[in-house]
């Protein structure tokens, strides 16, 4: 690795663990939260593939009707003046050592969701950064490391979004009831 990707790396990884911390000494609301009855969910996704957008676009948690779904979408690449259904997050809104910045992640800090679920690939530096900053009650991701802070871990078997979505769904009916 050269010096100055090291370097960056290194502040990343800081300011990830700081933020980690942050959000790991707010404690949850004390109520159990359930997929079927979060009130306020936040869904963190890799936005490349439109496939995986629409339905994630079209996906509806079980239970009750008129509960707020929020999705935040990272995209690999700018997408220029595009606009989507979601909240997006670009290689534009990184500072110089891969950090995420801007509106977005300010509104991910207020946010307070009941339940966060974070989808895609296990090791995605910038989805985990979005993760850590949001002050969920829950969280929901994959299995990635030692520390860890998901709440409930799955191991994604694929980068296959619908997959892993049915496979939290699932273990939710294994949970809280």
């Amino acid at each position: 690795m050269a010096p100055l990707e090291e370097i960056k790396s290194r502040l990343f990884a800081r300011r990830l663990r700081q933020e980690r911390e942050k959000t790991a000494t707010q404690a949850p609301s004390g109520e159990p939260v359930q997929l079927r009855t979060a009130q306020r969910i936040v869904i963190l996704f890799p936005a490349d593939n439109a496939e995986d957008r629409k339905f994630l676009e079209s996906w509806k948690p079980p239970g009750e009707a008129g509960r707020r779904v929020t999705l935040i979408g990272y995209f690999d690449h700018e997408v220029g003046a595009t606009s989507f259904s979601f909240k997006a997050v670009t290689v534009e809104n990184l500072n110089w050592y891969g950090v995420p910045e801007g509106p977005t992640v300010d509104d991910l800090r207020q946010s307070k969701p009941d339940l966060l679920i974070r989808l895609g690939p296990p090791r995605h530096a910038i989805l985990d950064y979005l993760a850590a900053v949001t002050p969920a009650g829950l969280r929901v991701g994959p299995d990635t490391e030692p520390d860890n802070f998901y709440h409930i871990r799955f191991f994604p078997v694929a980068d296959d979004l619908r997959a892993q979505m049915a496979m939290i769904e699932k273990t939710f009916t294994f949970t809280n009831e």
